[in-house]
């Protein structure tokens, strides 16, 4: 993983012990497919921390395209697309996502629009 998570940020603490609550009742320790609809460094390696099937991150910056440093899965993808360009999303506009970490994503659409 990226080395940055500790398990001390009280959002993504938060976060995790809510749908913890949800997996226990669905029988299940995995989040399925998650899609990390605005990735940063700490984001993604909140995500590479928990047990998922697949993951997609999503950043519209290059920099951080290109800073990002996690061990991925053949399934899972980093991508560089803006939301406010749907063209940009085409390769993951046919996917389906059971959990939509949205962390960044409010932040990173007012800068890049």
């Amino acid at each position: 993983d990226c080395g940055f998570w500790y398990g001390n940020d009280t959002l993504f603490s938060f976060v995790e012990d809510k749908h913890k609550e949800i997996l226990e009742k669905e029988n299940t320790d995995n989040w399925g497919s998650v899609l990390d609809a605005g990735t940063g460094s700490y984001s993604l390696s909140w995500l590479s921390h928990i047990p998922t099937k697949t993951w997609t991150a999503v950043t519209a910056s290059q920099p951080m395209y290109e800073s990002l440093k996690v061990q991925k899965r053949p399934s899972d993808q980093i991508i560089i697309a803006d939301w406010s360009k749907p063209e940009s999303i085409k390769s993951i506009s046919n996917q389906s996502f059971d959990v939509v970490l949205v962390d960044y994503l409010i932040g990173a659409m007012d800068a890049f629009s």
